[in-house]
């Protein structure tokens, strides 16, 4: 889990750039495109692959490193099982001129020794329809109007101006000979249309999906990926405006794609690509896999859920589960604050300045950990209607005393993560409410004791993301951490990844505890673990 194809030990030079998962004779395998950068000012030339295998989706071993190098390799690539063989098709082009840009195709069945096909079966953009992007090959299965069985390649590409943004479309029946086809088609309505990278196509529950990922796009300054639907593999596909955005980040660029993994029984699984932008910039020495996750749609829309498989993460079961206030402190005290600890349980009441929970048990960064549990929240209502307000409660990860990183579900239908700071003198200026007596103690979370940038944001419209808990309603929750990042599933549902703070001067050991504001929380059938990795 959270697998990475360099390490902060190996050779900085070595850089990696995209993931693909597949599942083949019992066991999954992780491809990721790595490349060396030696400082001549000529960039990363990606035009390696490394391969890792799992036989339960979580524990990971690298099987091959620097194989099947091709020259003049771009980022993207696809990779497919089709009958005995997986298939390899890396983009590149001849002698860096974009002009030619082209995919090959490679094959092999040990993930090791890698033939190739060919320059008869390379495959060329047409440019009655498409410009230079041709790479990030996904493959769907299905039947063409004969019933036969076939298989529709897609690519991120740049169309003609005559054609809507999209994607580049092909056919194939064996794997090895495409027919290049117009672009898949999408009706975008009012919502700003715009060329992106393929994230996925596939099939599930008698509907096509069709996903690309934009930077900087629409409710996302970071790196998203959005989700279109339609009855047919061509098209055409509309936005799913109310799910429209399946995983991001606001602020930062922290989740990726999730390419599709087919499973024998039906069901597909996402390998969302990790990473951050902390020094050294991507492709940098963080990226990785994280937890695989289900496809699943409910009432009608695309989200990413839980994989029971997860439950392998599970290592050694942790008992002691104390915990201390280390906020409010005793100036900032207020009569609302209180914490009640038994077995398996917490009770946390918290004013607008919030009270933050730690474990006194510290958890291996490295190692990981999960922590699960029943969770309800009750906003702090009076007779004063209009200014009832949203109790936040979720988890806080701590930076060094003082500081760190907080992700927040609230009763109002909105997730916020990002960096929380807390003092016993007011630190921030932000509640403009805080000496009108009316509302004292009830307009607003902050009252300056406490600093809360919220970098990312999930809902309360327009998400596929769990968007935040319900007042008075209980729910089921996961929190899952490992090495530079942490995630978050409420009713089993896919919320959040997001960065744990940066280890201080090599420390190993993490803090984690509860955050509540503005309200009440109690948590049931606490389970703690760590992770059962060495």
């Amino acid at each position: 889990m959270f697998v990475s194809p360099v390490s902060r030990t190996e050779l900085p030079q070595k850089k990696a750039w995209d993931n693909l998962v597949v599942y083949d004779a019992g066991c999954f395998y992780a491809f990721f495109a790595t490349g060396y950068d030696y400082g001549d000012g000529k960039g990363v030339a990606i035009s390696m692959l490394d391969v890792a295998r799992s036989g339960d989706g979580v524990h990971w071993e690298f099987i091959a490193r620097d194989q099947c190098r091709v020259e003049g390799a771009h980022a993207g690539y696809g990779v497919k099982k089709i009958g005995a063989y997986v298939y390899y098709y890396p983009t590149c082009s001849d002698h860096g001129r974009t002009e030619t840009v082209h995919f090959k195709i490679f094959r092999t069945k040990d993930f090791i020794d890698w033939e190739y096909l060919g320059t008869q079966y390379d495959v060329y953009r047409d440019p009655r329809y498409y410009r230079e992007r041709w790479e990030e090959m996904m493959i769907l299965d299905d039947v063409d109007a004969d019933g036969r069985p076939v298989l529709y390649g897609y690519l991120s590409s740049e169309n003609l101006p005559e054609y809507p943004p999209s994607a580049a479309m092909l056919r194939s029946y064996d794997g090895i000979r495409w027919d290049v086809l117009p672009p898949v088609q999408i009706d975008w309505g009012e919502t700003p249309a715009q060329h992106g990278e393929l994230n996925f196509v596939f099939k599930l529950d008698g509907r096509y999906y069709f996903s690309n990922t934009f930077r900087a796009y629409m409710d996302s300054y970071g790196f998203a990926a959005y989700t279109f639907v339609g009855d047919s593999p061509f098209g055409p596909f509309k936005p799913d405006l109310e799910r429209f955005r399946l995983c991001g980040n606001s602020r930062r660029e922290v989740t990726w794609f999730s390419h599709q993994t087919p499973l024998p029984d039906g069901s597909l699984l996402a390998a969302l690509w990790l990473s951050h932008d902390r020094p050294p910039e991507i492709p940098s020495l963080s990226f990785a896999i994280g937890a695989l996750k289900r496809y699943v749609t409910r009432d009608g829309h695309l989200r990413l859920a839980y994989w029971e498989g997860t439950e392998a993460a599970k290592g050694t079961e942790v008992t002691d589960h104390a915990v201390e206030i280390v906020q409010p402190r005793e100036l900032a005290e207020h009569p609302r604050d209180a914490l009640v600890a038994g077995a398996g349980a917490l009770e946390i009441s918290a004013d607008r300045n919030g009270v933050i929970a730690l474990f006194c048990r510290a958890f291996d960064r490295e190692r990981g950990f999960i922590v699960e549990g029943e969770l309800t929240a009750w906003e702090s209502r009076t007779a004063i209607e209009t200014h009832h307000h949203a109790a936040a409660a979720g988890f806080y990860l701590e930076a060094t005393p003082g500081a760190g990183i907080a992700m927040l579900p609230d009763t109002l239908g909105v997730t916020r993560s990002g960096s929380l700071r807390y003092a016993d003198r007011r630190i921030t200026d932000r509640d403009a409410y805080a000496q009108i007596g009316l509302v004292q103690a009830r307009a607003g979370v902050f009252d300056g004791t406490l600093a809360f940038d919220p970098e990312d944001t999930v809902g309360p419209f327009g998400h596929a993301a769990y968007c935040g808990i319900r007042h008075g309603r209980k729910h089921g929750f996961k929190l899952l951490a490992r090495g530079d990042y942490f995630e978050l599933y409420i009713d089993g549902l896919y919320v959040q990844t997001y960065l744990l703070p940066e280890p201080q001067a090599g420390a190993k050991l993490l803090r984690v505890g509860v955050c509540v504001l503005d309200g009440k929380c109690r948590i049931e059938n606490l389970r703690i673990f760590e992770m059962s990795f060495p």
